[in-house]
């Protein structure tokens, strides 16, 4: 029986991004929120791999390098609007990111980053004269998550 090895693999991941949000008074009760961010992802693998070949004895090596680069936007939109003095109604959504990665072993290819859209209402209450805080949320998301390298152009 023959087996696929790993051996001195260097792993390096650099992760920049940067943001911003803000949100708009429309009138004394309603105001829009709006942000969003940019990331840049990289991360690169060098080493070496080997396959033992058991039924002659003998270790084969094979570089294990690898590269891969990804850029993304993400953002948020929402609204809010006081309800009462005391209480808070918002609506908004948003997106997120995970950066993809490396598979291991030789011709294996980098995979897909992750993606989230998030669906979220709630409110935010002050009671009993402030001795008491309440807030919920309703909250639906959508996750993209694929493992598997992308298809050939």
């Amino acid at each position: 029986m023959n087996y696929a090895g790993r051996a001195l693999t260097d792993l390096n991941s650099r992760s920049y991004a940067g943001f911003a949000q803000g949100t708009y008074s429309i009138t004394n009760r309603l105001r829009a929120t709006l942000g969003g961010r940019f990331t840049h992802d990289k991360k690169t693998e060098n080493g070496n791999g080997f396959v033992q070949l058991y039924s002659i004895g003998v270790d084969v090596p094979y570089p294990d390098v690898g590269e891969a680069t990804w850029n993304n936007f993400s953002w948020k939109i929402g609204l809010e609007v006081d309800a009462t003095r005391d209480s808070m109604l918002y609506a908004n959504v948003s997106t997120g990111y995970k950066a993809g990665g490396l598979n291991e072993g030789l011709f294996s290819a980098p995979y897909r980053p992750e993606k989230l859209t998030a669906f979220a209402v709630g409110s935010k209450n002050r009671l009993l004269e402030n001795r008491l805080l309440w807030n919920g949320e309703l909250f639906y998301w959508t996750i993209e998550i694929t493992r598997l390298p992308p298809s050939p152009p």
